[in-house]
């Protein structure tokens, strides 16, 4: 059950003016970044379409329970079951064979919500009214309550934080793994066999600091661990070392190298590899055109704030202006990234606009054919 209360503010024509003023530099920064970030973002896409085809073309598919020393300095493809014998300890436990022990802390904490609600006034004047509630919640972070509104909502400090360790080698097959492979690992899976503790209980497969875990107070802290057993299977695309380790190849100016979780074959980790990709290379492309339109958005606010004299003429305006930055900034960021294929891969470019202008050509003799008949 959370407790809230409201605090009703009162803020000025010319107030308002400031304020949408106030955030004018921070939009002109993020319109000019997102161009920044879309041109990357092809760039990035560029390079790594053309690394998952150099391993199609080049990586050979090879048994990891024997390093040919033939294939020193090749691409190659490997597969399998990956052991250690390393012990992990976070000084709370201790878990023997292992890759990777994290331990995930959270506290019992005051969390506060904060909802605005603005009404527009005659005069262009502002009434805003923010509703400040507060609810217990399990955080895995920290919680400054020193910035609460209502300072009766007091967290405690962490006495203890999540960690994450890791084994510093281990074996696939006869290669060796070296720790930027083992630190890559993180096919989790929960640990289920807590030790007893004098300062702990256990209670669903975690360790409770506090009086009584089905009724949780303030300050109160569980934890969890998961683990990387030894015997997880991983793929591994990189450049056979003469040392029986497997590391970056320097392909132009691109180091390829690809870890994955299971037990895969060079096909599946190249399928795998390009769809996430494409799934990051769509993101940051969402992500690069709401960069743009938050940015113009904060840019023309002030225009917008100046028709306040009249809520509903605001309203109009707000409204009509969105819809246009909407438009505009769609146009700039498929424009962005057209230039930037263009520059990254210029053949490719040229190729789409011939066959473009020759749909258009195509259908400017269809248009003309059907006018003479008639």
């Amino acid at each position: 059950m959370s407790e809230e209360f409201t605090e009703t503010t009162k803020i000025s024509y010319w107030g308002n003016i400031k304020n949408s003023l106030s955030g004018l530099i921070f939009g002109i920064v993020l319109f000019l970044a997102s161009f920044v970030v879309l041109w990357m973002n092809e760039g990035h896409n560029v390079t790594q379409l053309a690394t998952a085809n150099f391993v199609d073309k080049t990586a050979i598919e090879i048994s990891a329970e024997k390093a040919d020393r033939a294939n020193d300095g090749k691409l190659i493809q490997v597969s399998g079951n990956a052991t250690t014998n390393t012990t992990l300890t976070d000084k709370i436990i201790s878990v023997p064979n292992t890759f990777v022990l994290k331990r995930n802390v959270e506290m019992y904490q005051w969390e506060e919500d904060i909802k605005t609600d603005t009404k527009d006034e005659m005069g262009g004047s502002t009434t805003e009214t923010k509703t400040y509630s507060y609810e217990k919640v399990w955080s895995s972070h920290e919680i400054d309550s020193s910035n609460f509104k209502k300072q009766s909502y007091v967290n405690p400090p962490f006495t203890i934080k999540s960690e994450t360790y890791y084994a510093e080698k281990g074996k696939l097959g006869d290669f060796k793994l070296t720790t930027k492979q083992t630190h890559a690992m993180n096919d989790y899976s929960e640990y289920e066999n807590l030790p007893q503790k004098a300062e702990y209980k256990i209670y669903n497969n975690m360790y409770y600091k506090g009086s009584d875990p089905e009724n949780p107070r303030i300050g109160d802290v569980r934890i969890s661990y998961e683990v990387v057993p030894s015997g997880t299977d991983i793929s591994i695309i990189g450049q056979q070392r003469p040392n029986n380790t497997i590391t970056s190849m320097r392909h132009k100016d691109n180091m390829v190298y690809i870890q994955q979780s299971g037990d895969k074959t060079k096909d599946e980790m190249v399928y795998t590899f390009e769809k996430n990709n494409k799934f990051f290379t769509n993101l940051v492309r969402i992500l690069g055109w709401f960069m743009m339109f938050l940015g113009l958005n904060t840019v023309i606010s002030p225009l917008v704030v100046i028709f306040k004299v009249v809520p509903f003429v605001e309203s109009i305006v707000g409204g009509l202006s969105k819809g246009v930055i909407f438009l505009i900034t769609l146009a700039l960021s498929l424009l962005t990234i057209a230039i930037a294929w263009f520059a990254y891969r210029p053949t490719l470019s040229i190729i789409l606009l011939l066959v473009i202008g020759g749909i258009f050509f195509a259908l400017k003799g269809k248009f003309k054919s059907a006018k003479e008949n008639n």
